[in-house]
């Protein structure tokens, strides 16, 4: 794994020197080159990396472990010759940096869902810093520490941060399938999208589909096994990491699979799932049991390691997935993320679809989906009566951020005709990916490990948009044809397990935990001084929370309010210094040992062009 980072003007030998160790979760080897006079650029990686200069350019990249020299003097090449156009092709996750001498310009770029993140900020004066991490960033005395209180209210709606940016006002991310350039004081001058992916359904039959689309799968994930000979799967027991723990198998049938899994316990139907799945595999499998307990001690150093204080709790359980599989020997990771963006596999796509097949019900629907998205109110009459079903009463509003003007607008959806579906699902959708991967890539990222997913992959998602919304949804059933697609992969008797959900069981040990959390981070000195949220509206959803059944969304807006009282502490207090002491980040453990031969040599991020 690795890091990037650099700075266009005035720093310090000791600023730069903080940067890169800020980033040393990512890659302990840490050096800078001044390129030219006030530029200064650098990596953090397993091994000396440093600066590449190739067609004019002088650039540090942060790719994939497996993607060699040739293939980081061709992003380069395609970088200098054709744009964001020329950078499609890279069959692995990038992220770089190139200072231009000859027009005086830097230029970030990403791949096309941003699955490596790059952050940067103009500097008071004049001048330009990026980081792979924004934490590096704060480490340049120059640049104020300032709240975007607008944010922060988006995140209490929402459970993650607004497009383009991040809490900190100023600091932006660089776009995913981008490149953007910026002169030397840091005004941008010109963003150079990669082309975005389009509905363009074509006409195949069921079966047509399902052959084609279990191939192309099975294509896509042998790419990264192949020549491995150990290989880490993040498994649950859902269809989409079942199915790349089998694909897996059938790319790499003599490599040692190895299987990890979060959940609350051994009676965790995800753990015992997946358990299942890795025996008829022939692999090993790692249970990671992560609960409320220690909470306490995990979040901080947790919370500077996402940046994004995420209102989910699914993250600390890849926090501690990422722990295990370094634990064992792997810096990489297999993962099924993505499908549901392709496949409209979430309960929200099927109030999308709902909305579609029910036309008299459509503005009523569509107005309920603003509800669970962003807990805006509904206006209409049956739109209401759909809130007091499903939330029974038991949800207090949002908590408001006061000194914020931003307030959740209504749901902005495509209009209604053919392939509603499809044209709801594509629209941003690399950018939507991106800003989820904070549940997963910063949670794996804390312990260097990296992930593949085949559902990343450029040619497949341009073939999932070729497919029709009436197979993606199909009388209810979400990720219709990809299930119908799979069972050619995935053992019969796992192909209708029911999934659940992976978060931190919402039970009462659970909200016990959280309005312990409340009472020393909300009620606490320091978020009276901060001022955010109303202590009434607190105590609101803390005694939602007190009820024999409180519903989990309640429980999700306390998280969100607490994870972003902590995200203040360390970033606005101490401008993200890592917190101390450092003491373990967890009581969460493994379930069994890990077995015999788990550990004994590294494994690698795979180049998906192989």
């Amino acid at each position: 794994m690795s890091a990037i980072f650099g700075v266009v003007g005035r720093v310090s030998p000791a600023e730069l020197e903080v940067m890169g160790a800020r980033l040393a979760h990512r890659g302990a080897v840490a050096s800078c080159e001044e390129v030219a006079p006030g530029v200064h650029l650098g990596t953090a990686a397993e091994t000396a990396r440093g600066v590449v200069y190739r067609a004019g350019l002088a650039a540090v990249l942060d790719v994939a472990p497996l993607a060699g020299q040739a293939d980081a003097e061709a992003l380069l090449d395609g970088l200098a010759d054709g744009g964001a156009s020329a950078l499609e092709g890279a069959g692995f996750p990038f992220a770089l940096a190139a200072w231009d001498e000859r027009s005086g310009t830097l230029r970030l770029a990403r791949d096309f869902v941003g699955q490596k993140p790059l952050f940067w900020c103009a500097l008071p004066g004049g001048g330009v810093a990026f980081a792979t991490e924004y934490k590096s960033l704060l480490a340049l005395e120059a640049l104020p520490v300032e709240v975007d209180l607008d944010a922060v209210q988006y995140l209490q709606c929402y459970k993650r941060t607004p497009p383009g940016g991040t809490l900190l006002a100023g600091i932006r991310y660089a776009p995913p399938g981008a490149v953007i350039s910026l002169d030397a004081r840091g005004a941008l001058l010109a963003r150079d999208d990669m082309s975005p992916l389009c509905v363009d359904v074509r006409p195949a039959s069921e079966a047509e589909v399902c052959e084609e689309l279990a191939r192309r799968y099975l294509a896509t994930a042998r790419r990264f096994v192949d020549g491995q000979s150990r290989i880490g799967v993040a498994v649950s027991g859902g269809i989409d990491s079942l199915s790349i723990a089998f694909a897996a198998r059938q790319g790499a049938p003599d490599a040692e699979l190895v299987g990890f899994t979060a959940g609350h316990g051994p009676d965790d139907p995800e753990i015992a799932t997946a358990a299942r799945a890795m025996q008829k595999l022939g692999g090993q499998h790692v249970p990671v049991v992560v609960t409320a307990e220690g909470l306490h001690e995990s979040l901080p150093l947790a919370i500077w390691h996402f940046e994004h204080p995420v209102g989910r709790t699914e993250t600390m359980q890849m926090f501690e997935m990422g722990r295990a599989a370094r634990a064992a020997g792997f810096d990489w990771l297999l993962s099924g993320m993505g499908s549901d963006s392709l496949f409209a596999g979430m309960p929200k796509h099927k109030v999308l679809w709902l909305s579609h097949v029910l036309p008299p019900l459509r503005r009523d629907l569509q107005e309920f989906y603003g509800l669970t998205q962003s807990g805006r109110k509904p206006e209409r009459l049956l739109a209401r009566c759909m809130d007091a079903v499903y939330f029974r009463g038991k949800v207090p509003p949002v908590a408001r951020v006061q000194g914020a003007s931003w307030t959740p607008e209504p749901v902005k959806l495509p209009p209604p005709g053919p392939e509603f579906l499809n044209h709801a699902l594509v629209t941003n959708v690399n950018e939507t990916i991106s800003r989820s991967l904070v549940r997963l890539e910063r949670p794996l990222a804390a312990f260097g490990i990296a992930f593949a997913t085949p559902f990343f992959d450029r040619a497949f998602m341009e073939y999932a948009f070729t497919l029709p919304s009436r197979l993606k949804i199909r009388r209810g059933r979400e990720k219709y044809i990809l299930r119908a697609a799979l069972r050619t992969i995935v053992s019969a008797d796992l192909l209708n397990v029911p999934k659940g959900i992976s978060r931190i069981p919402p039970d009462r040990a659970f909200a016990s935990t959280l309005l312990e959390l409340s009472r020393r981070y909300l009620h606490a000195a320091d978020a009276a001084r901060r001022g955010w949220f109303v202590p009434d509206e607190i105590r609101a959803i803390e005694r939602s929370l007190a009820r024999r059944h409180y519903h989990v969304e309640a429980a999700m807006r306390l998280w969100t309010a607490i994870v972003t009282e902590i995200w203040a502490e360390i970033y606005l207090d101490r401008r993200g210094e890592r917190p101390a002491p450092e003491t373990r980040v967890s009581r969460s453990r493994t379930e069994r040992v890990i077995p015999r031969g788990v550990g004994s040599e590294s494994g690698r991020v795979p180049d998906s062009r192989r």
